[in-house]
């Protein structure tokens, strides 16, 4: 009689041990490449054929890896971005308890025993004998770096920058507080690492409004909206532009956008707390003929600064 309460017993779990192996896999499948960030900072694995360190805060420096298999259960870690693609992180001297790091031939014994635990952030060698430390070395896994795995987005497109009008008013001055700061669908946006990869969107210019104008000054426009890329558009600033001799007063305020490569319709717009105040006889918009940083009159009007137009 007691047959089927045991067969159902083993049933139970042979069922339990199916889902757990079932969620090992699962955790194992998750992140099989990118790039090791270290827990808690925004530092980043970068190798090369002599060393590794951690100490570079910008992604696309980092060295990108997807894990393959290697000897006895264990894993390569083989590089398949960038001028070191297809070798391997390495433990330069198999049989030491202290090593360097670096990057070399997979097929090296200290190429394919390599193991990630998602949980502490082992990142080891030789079944989790020797670890990443924080200054990039090898050594016993008593103290280790513990590390995670980050999957960078995709690069950013060339900037466009253009002035919204804010307000425009008849026979009045404009005393009011306009919004400023980031509006994106994309997490992490408070990071330094996202902020330093937006700004460094800038390093090949900046598209002028709707032309095929080329702002060259791309970096100054970055520093100068460095304040605005940190923060969430829930701020506001006071601006006045005062009553003069025309009869329309506009307001005008500088922005950016910004989408990352395959993904343009997905835009992340930073508003500045840059603004004009411009005056005109008629209600037809007249807005800024430079760019931000590039004006060379009050009403920033042609010409602009020469060093800020390519074309």
């Amino acid at each position: 009689m007691w047959k089927a309460p045991l067969f159902s017993i083993l049933v139970g779990y042979l069922l339990y041990l199916s889902d757990v192996r079932h969620a090992e896999l699962k955790k194992n499948a998750i992140k099989l490449e990118g790039v090791f960030q270290a827990v808690d900072t925004d530092l980043f694995l970068a190798c090369d054929t002599h060393r590794c360190s951690i100490k570079t805060v910008n992604e696309t420096y980092a060295t990108y890896f997807k894990r393959e298999t290697g000897s006895e259960g264990q894993y390569r870690y083989k590089v398949t971005r960038g001028p070191w693609t297809g070798l391997c992180l390495n433990r330069e001297h198999c049989h030491s308890g202290d090593s360097n790091a670096r990057l070399y031939d997979c097929n090296h014994c200290g190429s394919k025993h390599w193991q990630f635990n998602v949980d502490t952030g082992k990142l080891a060698e030789d079944k989790y004998k020797n670890c990443i430390q924080n200054d990039g070395g090898v050594r016993h896994c008593d103290r280790y770096q513990q590390l995670q795995i980050y999957v960078p987005p995709k690069a950013w497109n060339k900037p466009k920058g253009d002035w919204q009008l804010s307000e425009k008013v008849l026979n009045g001055k404009i005393r009011q507080d306009i919004s400023w700061g980031v509006i994106s669908s994309e997490t992490n946006t408070q990071s330094s690492t996202w902020i330093y990869s937006l700004q460094q969107s800038f390093a090949s210019g900046v598209n002028f409004a709707e032309s095929s104008t080329t702002i060259s000054c791309g970096q100054e426009i970055a520093s100068a909206m460095s304040t605005t890329f940190s923060t969430s558009f829930q701020q506001t600033c006071s601006v006045e532009c005062d009553d003069k001799d025309m009869p329309y007063t506009f307001l005008y305020q500088w922005y950016t956008e910004h989408s990352r490569e395959g993904s343009e319709k997905d835009i992340t717009k930073a508003t500045s707390c840059f603004y004009l105040c411009l005056y005109g006889e008629t209600g037809e918009p007249n807005p800024p003929e430079c760019p931000a940083t590039c004006c060379m009159n009050e009403n920033c009007t042609k010409p602009c600064n020469p060093g800020c137009l390519d074309n």
